[in-house]
This record gives structure tokens, sequence and C-alpha cells, in this order.
């Protein structure tokens, strides 16, 4: 059965479930700099910071009846040809069905944090961080047709990152 379902990924978030079914924000109200400074950071390669996200800071939701998925990224290789692609293989799980997907991440906008500081009261200024700010991209993973309820996910992933 082929379906089309959207999904909402927001990466490096906290676990909030209580008012809302999950966070937007996931820069605390931080602001940002309004230009789009993809071309200053896009030679950084972001592959790793989705191989380490702990997964209950990773929100998938699909549904009418917003079911909880689960999504593993196993492995991420920044396209050579395009700097702002990424290719993804990972597992998707859906009330206990597992399916293997691939597909990319394409970066849309990077953007800075106007903090000038770094932890409360500085802490970490001296650490080595130099700046940080918020990736947002667009995704689509296809699941294996030959496995059980496959289909295809799309939507907007957001991750906070930094630079140290």
């Amino acid at each position: 059965m082929r379906y089309k379902m959207t999904i909402l990924f927001f990466f490096l978030s906290s676990n909030l479930w209580a008012q809302s079914l999950c966070r937007t924000d996931i820069m605390n109200k931080e602001a940002l700099v309004p230009a789009d400074r993809t071309e200053q950071f896009i030679g950084y390669n972001f592959a790793n910071l989705w191989l380490v996200t702990d997964d209950n800071l990773v929100y998938g939701i699909i549904g009418d009846e917003h079911q909880r998925l689960l999504i593993k990224i196993l492995t991420v290789v920044k396209d050579q040809k395009n700097p702002k692609e990424y290719l993804i293989k990972g597992k998707s799980w859906v009330k206990g069905n597992v399916c293997d997907f691939n597909g990319k991440i394409l970066i849309k906008e990077i953007r800075v944090s106007k903090r000038t500081n770094f932890g409360v009261d500085d802490e970490f200024k001296d650490k080595g961080m130099k700046t940080q700010g918020l990736l947002t991209a667009s995704y689509e993973f296809f699941e294996d047709k030959n496995q059980k309820y496959a289909g295809r996910f799309y939507g907007v992933l957001k991750t906070k990152w930094y630079v140290d």
C-alpha cells in the first residue's frame, strides 16, 4: 500500500510533551540574524549532527491519530556535487513495523545566532565556541517498497548547531 505522509522533525530540541505534542522553538526564543548565511557555512559538514542525536530528541508524528514515528539515521554522506545535499540511509518505526529507507536532506537556510555570550555567565566563552545558529532543511525519505506499509516521508527539519 502506497501512501503519503507528512511529518515534522525537530532535531536537538528538549523532550517536552506537557502542553503540546512537540516543541517548535528549538532556539528557546534566542534571536537570529535575519540574513541567510548558507554560503558562509556550506563548506562545513553537518552530517554528524544527524548521526549522534539522541532518539528522545527527535520528534516524529504520523497520521490523523498522531502515532509516534521513530527515525534512526544510520548513514549520512554529503553530496560532493551539491554541497547543500546529504544522502541518507536509515530505518523507520511505527507501531512495531520497521522499514529501511533512503533519501536526502537539502539545506534551505543557515542562520546565525545574535548571541554574544555562551552559556550562563559566559561559562563556555573560553571553551572554543565561536558561533552557533539554526539550520533549516527539507527532507524526503523513501521506504523500501518491498517492505510492509512502505511509504514516503517528507517535510522540514531544524537543527541547532555550533562551531568550536
